[in-house]
């Protein structure tokens, strides 16, 4: 029977980390579907930390925009945001250097705004790591800055999917404590 190698298409819990780009009110308030990316986001960060997948968070000029939404903070307990004023992650030096740190070849994105921040992200870091953006966890000011955003980033090579599939890739199989753990988070 031939052995069984896992696709590099699929999120790995070793291999990868979670990004939430920009989740701050100011921003989200005048975001399309801000509920549904909002609770999008606390899936991941759960199932995340479920996995040992670590977490990276941003906060888009901070002094300015305010800090992390409040729902988002509490459920990332001890990840300190990286404030930046660049649009891309990867130009802030303190990104770089925290990413670095991780030992990871997959990121797994979600924030704002898609076709800003969430874009320019994806495609600086595409040289060096595999993307996977979750659309329903990405949004911007109009429906169609999302889109554009998230087909930006696709046509440069990220992997295109939905929290729901990301989770399942994350957790690989039922059955086990951890899926246990994240039942409440995939209904």
């Amino acid at each position: 029977m031939a052995s069984y190698t896992r696709s590099p298409l699929l999120v790995s819990p070793q291999k990868s980390a979670l990004l939430l780009i920009d989740f701050q009110d100011k921003l989200l308030n005048v975001m399309s579907r801000t509920e549904e990316i909002i609770a999008n986001a606390l899936k991941l960060i759960d199932v995340c930390k479920i996995m040992g997948v670590p977490i990276l968070a941003t906060e888009q000029n901070p002094e300015r925009l305010g800090p992390t939404n409040e729902a988002i903070q509490q459920a990332l307990a001890d990840v300190q945001p990286i404030g930046k004023v660049e649009f891309s992650c990867f130009g802030s030096d303190r990104f770089r250097q925290a990413l670095d740190g991780l030992g990871v070849s997959q990121i797994i994105t979600a924030g704002v705004e898609s076709h800003v921040c969430v874009s320019q992200t994806v495609l600086d870091g595409l040289e060096t790591f595999d993307f996977f953006v979750a659309a329903d966890a990405v949004s911007s000011r109009t429906e169609e800055n999302c889109a554009l955003g998230i087909d930006r980033a696709g046509g440069g090579g990220a992997v295109i999917g939905s929290t729901e599939m990301f989770l399942y890739e994350l957790l690989e199989k039922a059955g086990t404590e951890q899926f246990r753990a994240a039942l409440k988070s995939l209904k």
